[in-house]
């Protein structure tokens, strides 16, 4: 805006919805569900992100037949029936938040850590400095 102090910001009390479209066709519909073990199901088209929120790792998904605005943040137990989807996205995301299984991580390689408390700091600083001649 051009004019001194007038802002282009509006109260949320001066927005309202978007009216319903009544043009057939312009709007699209939902996908039809898919069912799996006797329940029925959204179709998993793509994961694209992975995270962990309150303790609990979650996956962005991109449901088949919509559109992004309505991609959802859910909880990886509600994608039981998407292994396929989850271990595509590691795959192309290894450095994505997962959870590890027991096989998985007993496999990894640990390197041990020594100890440096404060005594073995000063016992290693007497010895050097008696090394040296330092300390009667």
């Amino acid at each position: 805006m051009t004019d001194k102090n007038v802002h282009d910001v509006f109260h949320i009390s001066l927005l309202t919805k978007a009216p319903h479209n009544v043009i057939i066709g312009r709007r699209p519909t939902n996908p039809p569900l898919i069912i799996i073990d006797s329940e029925e199901e959204w179709e998993v088209e793509e994961i694209l992100d992975s995270r962990f929120k309150n303790r609990q790792l979650q996956y962005l998904v991109k449901w088949t037949g919509s559109n992004s605005a309505e991609n959802s943040w859910e909880p990886d137990k509600n994608l039981a029936n998407a292994p396929e989807a989850i271990s595509d996205f590691h795959d192309r995301h290894p450095e994505a938040p997962r959870r590890l299984r027991t096989v998985t991580f007993r496999n990894i390689h640990w390197k041990p850590l020594e100890n440096y408390t404060l005594s073995n700091k000063k016992e290693e600083v007497r010895r050097i400095l008696h090394s040296r001649d330092l300390v009667p």
